[in-house]
């Protein structure tokens, strides 16, 4: 999946077919593993791509021996840098307690451009956001931050909003 996302974003007058060609694969992945296990096998699924995707994105996209010095460097480089390179737009808001609590918030999630506000549509929407916090995830792991808690929310398609949790050994 990785090869297929830097392949489709590496070239820029293609930029419009590469957007539509993510878009599509990314409904069919959902789509068909949808049509062969129960909503929460989907959606744990969903987010074991997301994280090995966020993993291999963080790393191939981070300079080669960056130091973040702050778990809030992290979370911009996420919100700036992932963000762009997955759902070609930045996050839209970072709010953070600065201690250790984070919420992203995309007033436009890519995913969700042509979805409805039908119970249908916003129950579908809930299992996709499986993959964008398996992203987040998996970055954050990356870096050595493996003990945290990342949910999505949706107020309205095609807002949504990420929270996480990062827990520091004590």
């Amino acid at each position: 999946l990785l090869q297929v996302l830097e392949h489709l974003h590496c070239r820029a007058s293609c930029s419009a077919m590469s957007t539509m060609l993510f878009d599509v694969f990314f409904i069919e992945m959902v789509n068909t593993l949808e049509k062969s296990k129960d909503d929460r096998a989907v959606t744990e699924k969903l987010e074991q791509i997301g994280f090995r995707v966020g993993q291999a994105l963080f790393e191939s996209k981070s300079v080669t021996g960056t130091r973040f010095k702050e778990q809030l460097d992290v979370i911009k480089f996420i919100c700036k840098e992932i963000w762009q390179v997955m759902f070609l737009k930045q996050i839209d808001n970072l709010r953070t307690n600065h201690k250790g609590t984070f919420r992203l918030q995309d007033n436009s999630f890519r995913a969700f451009a042509m979805m409805g506000n039908s119970p249908a549509e916003q129950a579908k929407a809930k299992i996709m956001l499986a993959f964008p916090c398996g992203v987040i995830r998996g970055g954050l792991a990356s870096v050595g931050m493996h003990d945290v808690d990342v949910k999505g929310e949706i107020e309205t398609i095609p807002h949504c909003k990420f929270d996480l949790e990062i827990r520091t050994p004590s």
